[in-house]
C-alpha cells in the first residue's frame, strides 16, 4: 500500500491531546495475536460473516471506579500489568523494526517507556500491540469510556498512527496525530469503528494495537496506557 493511499484513507483528520472528536481510518486485513505472530493476511472482522452481535442482556459487570492500567512500563519489561498479556512488535516483514522498553527522562514518576522504530515497509506497514487477556478471558469494557496513553514521536518520524481495539479478528480503529513532545491522548471507546463503520462492542476485547504507515520512518514512544471508567 502506497503512502499516498494510506494518507488518502486517513483523510485530513487529526487528534491532539484529549480531543473527543471521532477519527476513523482504514482497517488492515490482519489476523494478529499476542504471541507476536505476524500472521498471513486475513479479512479483519465480519465483512463476510456479518457484524458483531451486541452483548446479551444481563446485569453486566460491577461498574468500575478506577482506571484500568494496561501498562506504565516501570518494571522495565514487556509483560503488561498483571494479569494481562505481553507487548509485541509486528510488521509486513518487508523491512526491519526495532522494539524494546527503554529509559526515559520524563520526571521521577516515569523511568521506562516502550520505544519502536523502523522505516521502508512496503505493504501495510508495522506496529506494536498487547493482548488484553485476564487469565485467558478477554476484557469486558462495559463501564469504561476512554482509552488514554502518553506518547511522542522523535524528529523525522511520521506523526500519524492508527489505534486499534480488537474483538477477536474484528478491528475497531481511530487515527491519531502525535506531537514531538510527550502528550497525553484520550480516545473515546464509543468512537472506535470497524471498516464498515460499526461501533465497538465493548465485551470480549482481546487486544490493543498501534499501527504505523508504510514507507515513512517512525520513531514512537509509548507510556502510561490506561482505560478510564465512565463518570
Amino acid at each position: 500500500m502506497s503512502r499516498a493511499v494510506w494518507f488518502g484513507i486517513l483523510g485530513a483528520v487529526q487528534l491532539t491531546g484529549c480531543d473527543d472528536g471521532s477519527l476513523r481510518a482504514f482497517e488492515p486485513r490482519l489476523a494478529l495475536g499476542g504471541s507476536g505472530a505476524h500472521g498471513p493476511e486475513a479479512e479483519a472482522g465480519g465483512g463476510r460473516g456479518g457484524t458483531a452481535s451486541a452483548p446479551e442482556a444481563g446485569a453486566g459487570p460491577e461498574r468500575p471506579t478506577t482506571p484500568l492500567l494496561i501498562d506504565d512500563f516501570e518494571d522495565g519489561g514487556i509483560r503488561a500489568k498483571e494479569p494481562l498479556g505481553w507487548w509485541y512488535p509486528f510488521s509486513d516483514e518487508t523491512s526491519a523494526q526495532g522494539f524494546g522498553i527503554e529509559p526515559v527522562s520524563r520526571g521521577i514518576a516515569s523511568v521506562y517507556a516502550l520505544r519502536t522504530h523502523g522505516s521502508g515497509f512496503q505493504d501495510w506497514g508495522s506496529g506494536v500491540g498487547v493482548d488484553l487477556l485476564r487469565e485467558a478471558t478477554p476484557l469486558d469494557l462495559r463501564g469504561y469510556q476512554e482509552l488514554c496513553f502518553v506518547g511522542w514521536v522523535e524528529a523525522g518520524s511520521s506523526t500519524m498512527i492508527q489505534v486499534h481495539v480488537l474483538r477477536g479478528p474484528q478491528h475497531y480503529n481511530q487515527a491519531a496525530s502525535l506531537s514531538e513532545n510527550w502528550t497525553r491522548y484520550c480516545l473515546p471507546l464509543a468512537d472506535f469503528r470497524s471498516s464498515t463503520q460499526e461501533p465497538l462492542v465493548p465485551t470480549e476485547v482481546s487486544a490493543l494495537q498501534f499501527f504505523f504507515e508504510p514507507i515513512a520512518p517512525f520513531l514512537f514512544w509509548l507510556d502510561d496506557v490506561e482505560i478510564l471508567p465512565k463518570e
